[in-house]
């Protein structure tokens, strides 16, 4: 019996096998740099991919592969200091190495510090500086208002600013070579002559009144002085009286005549400038002006050169302008006023008191006196700021003459500005009693 052969078995098929794609990475040696991550990547590194089916022995395709690789000649016998070389010139930056550009960095920093400091330090010299020159200019463009003092018109206070120096009235320079100096500013305009003789006769009438009023003409011998009262009458004898105060006073008719002669020029000696000897003979304490119209050096008045009385009529401008009428107003100066004044009326009230009107009170004679020397006082600082300059003349006695002074002439001295006067100008006559 025939058999038939087996069948022959069908071979299972084996599912293929995906092949996964290997990647080939080829970078050229020349471009390992450190490139700025700002920079576009370089063109040269190419990134490949490939694919590759390696058959293994049993037919089947083996794993996929990642291969990178390096494209380029790689020489073996490329030495690695060779190698690192390479590689550290291409980390530098190109044409710029480490060391320059660290220097830059530190030398524009100090640069910059050094400029803040500099401005710093002009910024605080000019702050300093700034509230000088506001100082300045303020204190030049301040109104010359009271105490005599009125606003310019307009020009006044530059007059002979660009006049030579040999024309200029204002100037006290006469170099050249110098600029003049020109003190225009601080003159104010002067008063007229009327006003000055009213100004000055009303003070005279004042202290005429006030010994009509609190001295009288009768003396009994009761009322003699004694001789602590002669010796304080002796402090006013005066050169322009014909005798001894006590002498004239021993007289009956001019006795009230010798008491106004004796406090007007006390009067006046306390208003002077300059008038050191202002209380020499009635035990008062000085000058009633300012400490600095006190040592006006008067006894130069009279000096032949002119640059002698220009450099102290600038002087006398200046002097006033500082003591206008917010500086008489301190009380370092209304302290040594006040004190002067009392001194000189106390001295003057006690020396004459046999001679008093009894229908008055010892405090009535103080303060009616009081009231005189303070407008005596403000006349003083008022004169003395004028740019005229003004004189008190006492006429002597002469032989057989009777009379007896009791104000002296008032007269102008030197103009407006400061330029002495061919001939003194009578401004208050003298007034002369009795006969001669």
């Amino acid at each position: 019996m025939a058999t038939s052969p087996p069948p022959t078995p069908t071979p299972t098929p084996t599912p293929p096998v995906a092949s996964t794609p290997s990647f080939e990475v080829s970078v050229s040696p020349s471009q390992l740099t450190l490139a700025n991550p700002l920079d576009p990547p370089p063109s040269s590194s190419i990134l490949t991919t490939s694919t590759a089916s390696i058959p293994n022995s049993a037919g089947t395709t083996s794993s996929p592969s990642f291969s990178p690789s390096v494209s380029g000649n790689l020489s073996p016998s490329s030495s690695a200091n060779g190698s690192a070389d390479g590689i550290q010139e291409n980390l530098q930056p190109q044409g710029v190495s480490y060391g320059v550009l660290a220097g830059a960095i530190v030398g524009s920093t100090l640069g910059a510090a050094a400029l803040t400091l500099v401005a710093i330090l002009l910024f605080r010299r000019f702050r300093k500086r700034d509230p000088e020159a506001l100082s300045k200019e303020k204190s030049s463009r301040r109104d010359l208002d009271g105490g005599g003092y009125s606003r310019h018109p307009p020009g006044y206070l530059n007059k002979g600013l660009d006049v030579p120096c040999d024309e200029n009235p204002y100037s006290v320079v006469r170099n050249p070579s110098s600029p003049a100096v020109s003190f225009g500013r601080y003159i104010p305009e002067p008063a007229d002559d009327n006003t000055v003789q009213c100004r000055v006769l009303n003070l005279f009438d004042m202290v005429s009144l006030h010994v009509e009023n609190y001295y009288s003409e009768n003396l009994s011998a009761k009322t003699m002085p004694d001789p602590q009262g002669l010796e304080q009458i002796s402090y006013y004898n005066s050169p322009y009286l014909a005798a001894p105060v006590n002498t004239l006073l021993s007289r009956r008719g001019i006795r009230l005549q010798v008491i106004t002669h004796c406090l007007v020029r006390t009067t006046l000696a306390a208003i002077i400038p300059g008038n050191h000897n202002a209380s020499a003979y009635n035990d008062a304490k000085g000058s009633f002006l300012p400490c600095l119209s006190a040592l006006y050096p008067c006894t130069l008045r009279r000096a032949p050169s002119s640059e002698t009385r220009q450099a102290l009529f600038a002087w006398r401008m200046l002097t006033a302008y500082l003591q206008q009428e917010d500086s008489l107003q301190h009380p370092s100066y209304t302290t040594q006023q006040r004190v002067a004044i009392e001194s000189t009326v106390e001295a003057f009230t006690s020396a004459f008191s046999v001679y008093a009107n009894p229908q008055h009170h010892r405090s009535e004679r103080i303060q009616h006196l009081t009231d005189v020397m303070q407008a005596a006082a403000n006349l003083g600082v008022w004169l003395f700021a004028q740019p005229c300059e003004f004189d008190y003349v006492w006429d002597s006695p002469t032989v057989g003459d009777n009379r007896i002074a009791i104000s002296p002439a008032v007269v102008k001295v030197s103009d407006e500005q400061g330029q002495s006067l061919p001939a003194a100008q009578n401004i208050v006559e003298t007034v002369l009693i009795g006969q001669s």
